[in-house]
This record gives structure tokens, sequence and C-alpha cells, in this order.
């Protein structure tokens, strides 16, 4: 199973999408993305600066990975997290 997202906005647009974004998933790959979902909506809450920062965009690109045995138990996965303010967000 696997699944990946990506998104660039204004940092509650980008929280609200990536909450969102299992809504278009399916089977193991929705199970295995609401399990990091919580962690990755996190994230993107701990780069934001304190009011009265300059404006920014946030840019978050995800993916991971799940192996699944004959019993249905999680055997290896994998989660890549790329998240950047991108300064100068024009509203």
């Amino acid at each position: 199973m696997s699944w990946s997202i990506q998104f660039v906005g204004a940092p509650e647009k980008v929280k609200r999408a990536v909450e969102e974004a299992s809504k278009s998933m399916s089977g193991a790959s929705k199970e295995e993305y609401e399990t990091v979902k919580p962690h990755l909506v996190g994230l993107v809450e701990q780069i934001v600066p304190s009011a009265g920062s300059p404006k920014i965009a946030v840019s978050i690109t995800a993916s991971g990975s799940a192996s699944i045995d004959g019993s249905g138990k999680k055997t290896s996965g994998s989660c890549t997290v790329d998240l950047k303010q991108i300064y100068g967000l024009v509203e």
C-alpha cells in the first residue's frame, strides 16, 4: 500500500488539505495515511511563525508505504516528508 500528497498555500489551507486528503483514498492506503495524518498536521503547525510574523506559504510533499504479510500484520513501513516555509505570500 502507498499514498502521497503535495500541497502549497497558506498554512491553514494546507493543514485543511492534509486533513481532507484521505477522502480521495481507499483501502489500505487510506488506513495507513490516517495513522500518519495527525503527525503531518503537527509538523505544519510547528513551522508556522508566531502572530505578527511575515506572511508565508507552506509547501508539503509527503509519501509513504507499508508492507503487510498474509495475516494482515504490518511488517515494514516508510514515510518521507519535505516541508518548507515560502516567504512573500500574496493574498
